[in-house]
């Protein structure tokens, strides 16, 4: 082609077609590896062609194997020049370069509206194919609804729409479709676990484990990975000796996918039920591995007695002398060899395993030498019993856990996000925040903030609501799921929402029938708990109890399009492309949002959400309607506090309503809600304010006086230990208004400020001192100089 590709030929070919000429000989040259000049040929190709199309793909196809680095670049660059009156074979041109990138967005954005619907193409499958691995568009379940029935019915195309349900969470849609394309080819093992998993998705786990049983594992078609995941689902299902002989068939034949290999120590280690002679060290039969001493200079020799071949191992047929002469020995046991010439060969069984335990223990000793960057598995050394490698490992799990934690803390992010980041639920996560005495961002405390809420959770009834994992969790903990129901007339939350509940109760399984034990630390001291089987049990109820109301309740809904398709492409890059499910789903049903999380209540604004609002607002107005009582009402807020929901807003009256309840919880619960008392945001006034009415009030109570003394003291704990820098000042306040009110002749303020100044002596603090107004303004005078004198020196410093 480089030979008759003269100027003089392409000087005779219209002008339309110099671009395709200059382009076949540019992949002439370097397909073919006949220049070495690249960068000089794709300068003079590009310099020639700068809009050219065809000319930038066909530079970054070259660009794949000969400069991977600027691949992205110039795909970018090609992908930028499309336009509407680009050609429809540049777009298949870049569709197929996008195909290789696995840039599932390029491929809709060029192909999408621009190819035949009505006949199966290549293009066509790429669009489908591109559809069902990005991220929900908003066009996703309409691109495969406005396929042709005939051509939507083939297999490929099938499972492709399948899959993309699947992924949008429209379990129907995805069932529908995968059944048409089991129809049409039953041995579509990609197929049938996408149908398993949509299946159990829909709490259906009796018909999942009849499908996957019903699967002919010697007749399916489908990768490693997918032959693999069959054998963890036989695993879970009780069938060890099936599930370990398709792991093993598939793991020995993928010795170079670390992907592959990692996964098989989980099919023996998931159950210590093994069914014999798997877990046995003998005797010697067909399927076993062994390991023979040889004697009086003899060689040493190891292998598999089996008929399939095994990579890296030698194999020993059982008809063999060998194995023949092994069959029935155990361990210690001599053997002796004839031979055709010389001495008998002798040898000593020095070990022997089953094939399956053998490939687990080849795995694992191998398993950092062959994948050295490889996370998926760790060695760790014990000597002589020392369990102080464990407690590292722990200690270092832990302080990932504080790591996540922190940066909670740090940014203005929902905790989703955070979770999702670090590869955790964000029911872990928040339950974590708990354990360190970390606070959620539930609301700013603002009262214009809590009367929006207000407005928009009125506006809300019998309209309907969406909430987001979190919240429809901690309303189920509360026990108001119902009433939210009879309110709001809708509770929608996302599919993904659903399938937490799901995953949380298969991770609680995975225990089942057998005691296990957890470990951490608390400060520097190590504890451990051990849960027995009953436990498991307990708590399989209880979660399956969650799932039920969760189904009887709420709407378990798709979700449509992207809020930020960059985005969106970033959370996708590790498994988070969920986590705004919620927003996009008060989005497209036009609902408020539900949130306990401030920042994902800010992030739904920001997408065009209507409202939000949070649990105390919510069950504020139930209270105030007759859905809920008023004790109900006051359990939850002080619930709420226990699990950190940061900020509760309070008045005297419910803190001494909270106390006089006819519940064992109620000082617990008191001592919950008042944590958020002062604080370094608080507004002080109203927080005094408060402090005065339940410091007066609580001696009206019929609560003996032991316990309303408690309660006063345990208020102003809270407020001295959330003030460090000013806490003097808040004493000093307190004592000032109730001098006030007992010149007034107010007796409940006379006995405040008795118990007030009983409190201060009682604590060693300076009475005098945090009544004398000339020491407060000293105290505070000094601190503030100290504070301006630090800021100069740090100013100067950085000069």
């Amino acid at each position: 082609l480089i030979e008759e590709a003269t100027d003089e030929r392409r000087s005779k070919l219209p002008a339309r077609a110099h671009q395709l000429f200059d382009v076949l000989v540019f992949r002439a040259r370097h397909a073919g590896k006949m220049s070495t000049d690249l960068g000089g040929d794709v300068e003079q190709l590009l310099e020639r062609w700068p809009l050219g199309v065809s000319a930038h793909i066909t530079v970054a196809d070259i660009y794949r194997v000969a400069k991977p680095d600027a691949l992205a670049a110039m795909a970018e660059k090609a992908k930028s020049l499309i336009t509407d009156e680009t050609s429809y074979s540049d777009r298949v041109m870049f569709a197929q370069l996008s195909l290789f990138r696995e840039a599932w967005d390029d491929i809709i954005a060029v192909l999408d509206g621009n190819v035949g619907l009505d006949r199966p193409s290549e293009p066509l499958a790429w669009l489908a194919h591109a559809f069902a691995n990005a991220p929900t568009q908003a066009r996703t379940s309409a691109f495969y609804r406005s396929i042709a029935p005939e051509v939507i019915a083939l297999p490929r195309y099938a499972r492709l729409a399948g899959a993309a349900e699947h992924n949008r969470g429209d379990l129907e849609a995805a069932e529908r479709y995968l059944r048409s394309a089991i129809s049409a080819d039953p041995t579509d093992l990609r197929a049938l676990l996408l149908l398993a998993s949509t299946v159990m998705r829909d709490n259906r786990e009796t018909d999942a484990r009849d499908l996957i049983a019903g699967i002919n594992d010697d007749a399916v078609d489908g990768s490693a990975a997918d032959f693999m995941r069959l054998a963890h689902h036989h695993r879970r299902a009780g069938e060890a000796e099936r599930a370990l002989k398709l792991g093993y068939r598939v793991a020995s034949a993928n010795r170079t996918d670390e992907g592959i290999v990692s996964s098989y120590p989980a099919l023996i280690f998931m159950d210590e039920a093994i069914p014999p002679p798997i877990g046995q060290n003998g005797p010697a039969q067909r399927g076993f591995w062994f390991d023979l001493e040889g004697l009086e200079g003899t060689h040493n020799v190891t292998g598999v007695i089996d008929d399939e071949e095994i990579l890296g191992v030698d194999r020993f047929a059982p008809d063999h002398p060998l194995a023949t002469a092994l069959a029935g020995k155990d361990v210690g046991d001599l053997i002796e060899m004839p031979a055709e010439i010389g001495e008998p060969r002798r040898y000593r069984v020095r070990e022997l395993k089953h094939k399956y335990i053998w490939l687990l223990h080849d795995i694992m000793a191998s398993h950092a030498a062959r994948f050295p960057a490889a996370r998926s598995m760790f060695e760790m050394t014990m000597k002589d019993g020392d369990v102080q490698p464990i407690l590292k490992m722990v200690r270092e799990l832990q302080d990932k856990d504080d790591v996540v934690i922190q940066t909670y803390t740090a940014f203005p992010v929902p905790l989703v996000a955070v979770a999702a980041s670090s590869n955790r639920s964000v029911l872990q996560v928040a339950e974590h925040l708990v354990a360190t005495g970390t606070n959620l961002r539930t609301c700013l405390g603002a009262e214009d903030e809590r009367k929006e809420a207000t407005g928009f959770v009125r506006k809300a009834r019998g309209e309907g609501v969406v909430l987001d994992t979190l919240t429809v969790w901690q309303l189920r903990e509360l026990g108001h799921l119902q009433a939210a129901k009879d309110y709001f007339g809708r509770l929608c939350i996302a599919r993904s929402t659903m399938d937490e509940m799901i995953e949380l109760r298969a991770r609680i399984e995975t225990n089942r029938g057998r005691e296990f034990m957890t470990m951490g630390y608390e400060g520097d001291q190590a504890w451990r708990r051990v849960h027995t089987a009953a436990d498991t049990e307990a708590r399989i109820t209880w979660i399956n109890a969650i799932i039920t109301e969760l189904e009887a309740t709420c709407d378990i809904l798709p979700t449509e399009g992207a809020l930020d398709p960059r985005l969106d492409k970033f959370l996708s890059s590790f498994g988070a492309h969920d986590i705004f499910d919620p927003i996009k789903l008060a989005r497209s049903e036009g609902l408020i949002i539900l949130s306990e999380d401030l920042n994902l209540r800010q992030y739904s604004a920001q997408h065009g959400v209507k409202g939000g609002a949070w649990l105390q607002v919510v069950l504020n107005v139930f209270a105030g309607n007759g859905q809920i009582s008023e004790d109900e009402y006051l359990v939850a807020v002080g619930m709420l506090g226990a699990v950190r929901h940061d900020h509760l807003w309070l008045d005297g009256q419910t803190m001494l309503r909270m106390l006089t309840l006819e519940d064992s919880r109620a000082f617990a619960l008191f001592e919950s809600a008042i944590q958020f008392m002062g604080g370094r945001n608080a507004d002080m006034l109203s927080h005094i304010s408060v402090t005065l009415d339940m410091m007066r009030g609580v001696w009206l109570t019929k609560l003996p006086d032991w316990q309303k003394g408690r309660a006063v003291g345990r208020l102003l704990e809270q407020l001295v230990r959330s003030r460090p820098n000013d806490w003097k000042t808040v004493l000093h306040v307190l004592d000032a208004e109730l001098a006030k009110h007992v010149r007034r002749g107010d007796q409940l303020a006379h006995r405040a400020r008795t118990y007030l100044a009983d409190w201060i002596t009682g604590h060693f603090y300076n009475l005098a001192e945090i009544r004398s107004v000339e020491r407060i303004k000293a105290t505070f005078i000094s601190k503030r100089t100290k504070k301006v004198a630090c800021k100069a020196e740090r100013k100067k410093t950085r000069r």
